[in-house]
């Protein structure tokens, strides 16, 4: 990916991985006792994949410590069927396109 991540910036892809991996079922429901729908659609937060020691996993302790390893934290993706989104890698190009186009640094 280039440069080395600061922990600011990895805290950072953490904070809008979380926001970015929210999605949006409008078919799903929560039914209370006795049948009755309390609830039509639902949101929810993707899961988030990542590769640790080789395993896939859905939660890497280490992600949500204060300064993860770079390559356990961009390896995260979201699989959508036979699809993965590489959520990391994507919005860490975000941020080097905002910070090419706007003269900002997000790493400080």
């Amino acid at each position: 990916m280039g440069k080395k991540l600061t922990k600011k910036r990895k805290k950072l892809l953490i904070h809008l991985a979380d926001i970015m991996s929210t999605c949006y079922n409008p078919n799903s429901t929560t039914t209370m006792w006795g049948g009755v729908v309390i609830d039509q659609g639902k949101r929810f937060n993707y899961p988030i994949k990542y590769l640790k020691d080789g395993e896939e996993s859905k939660y890497v302790e280490e992600v949500y410590s204060d300064n993860p390893k770079e390559e356990i934290l961009m390896s995260g993706r979201c699989n959508f069927g036979a699809n993965k989104m590489y959520i990391y890698e994507n919005l860490e190009k975000v941020l080097r396109k905002l910070e090419e186009k706007y003269d900002v640094d997000f790493s400080k």
